[in-house]
């Protein structure tokens, strides 16, 4: 094996490596991590030494090579559709209207076993029951409501 072809193949999974933050799935970094342990491998035809100092030469240029791409790639245009771009403190999962349907009373649109999906207030819910199973079609009341899980039971 030459020197060119190892240093290709070291530099081509290097490159294939880096890609894997930008193309997550994990085939592209496999492939490159391939390539480079090919070179490797290969390079210690040359010697222990040799061997080595590729070994190192391809872990650090990796590293750093990964660590310049997470860092510059919020600031692309393909960055800024897989990075968070503000700041989320005051975000919250459910609305406040979820919680003002406490103590409503809807109508089960599947069966409850014991989760399905009730119509409250001309609104299609995700709702779940204690562990009792509700037949579709039954009267139901809101009894709590826990982030995005609304509990109800059968109204009487």
């Amino acid at each position: 094996m030459s020197i060119s072809l190892i240093i290709g193949l070291c530099v081509s999974g290097i490159i294939l490596i880096a890609c894997e933050t930008i193309i997550p799935g994990g085939v592209v970094g496999t492939i490159g991590g391939i390539l480079a342990l090919i070179g490797v491998i290969g390079s210690f035809s040359y010697g222990v030494t040799t061997g080595l100092m590729v070994l190192v030469s391809v872990l650090l240029v990796s590293i750093i090579a990964i660590m310049v791409l997470l860092r510059s790639l919020p600031n692309t245009a393909h960055g800024k559709h897989l990075c968070l771009g503000e700041n989320q403190k005051d975000y919250k999962a459910s609305g406040e209207e979820q919680f003002a349907v406490i103590g409503q009373i809807g109508t089960s649109v599947t069966m409850l076993r014991p989760a399905g999906v009730a119509e409250i207030n001309d609104l299609r819910i995700d709702v779940v029951t204690q562990g009792d199973f509700i037949e579709a079609g039954k009267e139901i009341k809101v009894i709590d409501v826990k982030g995005s899980r609304v509990v109800v039971e059968e109204s009487a």
